[in-house]
This record gives C-alpha cells, structure tokens and sequence, in this order.
C-alpha cells in the first residue's frame, strides 16, 4: 500500500514523456498545423530549433500566362507569367513545369525552372514568395516546335 502514492506521478512522467515523443517524432507534420505552430514555436525559442516553413502549393497560381517569339533570338520564345501566392503567409518559391501539348493535349515537351532561374531584378536571389502578392517572372525557352499548340505553367509538388 505504500508504494501507491508512486504510481500517481509516474504515470504522469510515462504520460508527459509519451506525448513529448509523439511531438518530436511528428514535428515535420505538426509544427506546420496552425493550432500546433504556436507551441512548437515557443518549444524551440526555449530549445533552439528552426521551424520549418510553411508551404501550401495549392495558394500559389500562375496567372496571365504569355507566350511570344523572342526579339533577338531566332528560334525561341519568352514566356511571361504572374505568380500569385494567396496564402496567408510567406512560402518558399516553387519549382515551375513549363509544358508544352499538341492538339490532343498530350506533352510534347516540357521543363522545369527553379526559383534561381526565373526570379530576376528586385525578387533575385529571394527565397520566400511575399503572401498576398503577385511576382511577375520571365523565363526564356527554346520553340518546341510546330507539334506544340498548347501550352500551361504547372506549380511543382
């Protein structure tokens, strides 16, 4: 009977133990979950963590999407295109899939820009897409050929 009084917080310890290992194991996936962020936040200004970003591919569009020969080198184009990130924080830039389709939407050809390829002038060099702004990019190609009629931007995963 005495060694009952034990069991009360050592449980406690087993409980609050297994609840920090579920955390740590689970940071990546939590600690990007608005209700958690908070606490893991607080949890690494006392330990010294970095939280990772925040990303949400599905906030960010490519808009007003241009296609046109280049002006000074034959054989080739300039794409022209805005990305809007709608999220309602900053996220890392994503990788772009250019791909290019015939008349029955099948890829004849494509290309994936990262960021350090298609941000130029103040936006070079910048590694967060500002939240609830538009970036307008340039991306400079090689034509696809006369196969290629279609053309659209895809945020890669």
């Amino acid at each position: 009977m005495e060694s009952n009084w034990l069991w009360a917080p050592l449980t406690l310890v087993a409980a609050i133990t297994l609840i920090g290992l579920l955390a740590w194991v689970n940071f990546d996936h939590y600690s990007r979950i608005s209700p958690y962020r908070s606490y893991y936040s607080n949890a690494c200004s006392v330990i010294g963590c970095e939280l990772p970003a925040l990303v949400s591919r599905k906030d960010i569009r490519a808009v007003n999407l241009v296609v046109r020969s280049h002006p000074t080198v034959a054989g080739a184009f300039i794409v022209d295109a805005v990305l809007q990130n709608t999220a309602e924080f900053d996220q890392p830039f994503p990788s772009l899939d250019l791909v290019f389709t015939d008349v029955g939407n099948k890829p004849v050809a494509a290309r994936r820009f990262h960021p350090a390829e298609y941000l130029a002038g103040e936006m070079a060099g910048k590694t967060q897409m500002p939240s609830q702004k538009s970036v307008h990019i340039v991306l400079e190609i090689v034509d696809p050929g006369p196969d290629a009629v279609g053309y659209r931007i895809e945020i890669a995963k």
